[in-house]
């Protein structure tokens, strides 16, 4: 019986994965700039300190979750700070599966802070990532995190939406590199590491997140 939940829960995550990734880098630019403006805007606004001394943050968009066994999917981008300044976006997708009680809403919003440049550039030598999301984490119109009192953990996860995620004792997000869609904006020759290093060529539409990212309005 667990095996038959097991492949279930895989196969979610494989439809989840399938359906992100057809979104043009300025569509999800667009997209993401308005996530972190009304996330920004909101009486609970992700600390601007946390975004300024972030080494890297990912913004996505569209999370499906649902109760019981459960896979949902998104897209999103990600961006390293550079000396100067920020990276160009990395395009990204997720996909995530638990297998237990799962609680959340539809059109969930997060941003992922990666707290550490080796967590940035694991992710980026690996092209996929695991982030277990905190058990109990809040996701409240305004937001939620998955920090805890203490030091800051590597990766922190910042919401919005009305539901309440659990079960992540055996559920993450699986973050992965968007391969067609960065192609299709940099250049088959243009790697993972070129984009996050800054070395790719600079997208319309990313000062207003960097303006923000650096903890401006």
């Amino acid at each position: 019986m667990l095996t038959r939940l097991i492949v279930i829960a895989l196969a979610a995550i494989t439809v989840s994965a399938g359906g992100c990734g057809n979104t043009s880098m300025s569509s999800r630019i667009l997209k993401d700039t308005a996530i972190l403006e009304s996330m920004q805007a909101s009486s609970k606004p992700i600390p601007a300190a946390t975004l300024k001394n972030a080494s890297g943050v990912a913004i996505i968009n569209e999370i499906e979750a649902g109760v019981g066994i459960g896979g949902s999917g998104g897209e999103g981008i990600l961006v390293r700070k550079i000396d100067g300044g920020w990276s160009q976006p990395l395009a990204v997708s997720i996909a995530s599966g638990t297998i237990g009680v799962q609680l959340g809403a539809q059109g969930t919003d997060m941003v992922i802070v990666f707290n550490t440049d080796a967590a940035v550039m694991k992710f980026a030598s690996e092209g996929a990532s695991m982030i277990a999301v905190a058990k109990g984490t809040a996701g409240g119109a305004s937001g939620g995190t998955a920090a805890m009192s203490g030091p800051p953990p590597t990766t922190q996860i910042f919401s919005r939406s009305e539901g309440l995620y659990g079960g992540a004792d055996v559920g993450g997000f699986n973050v992965q590199v968007d391969k067609k869609v960065n192609e299709e904006t940099y250049g088959t020759s243009t790697t993972v590491l070129q984009i996050l290093e800054g070395r790719a060529a600079p997208q319309p539409g990313m000062m207003r997140i960097e303006r923000m990212l650096d903890g401006g309005k």
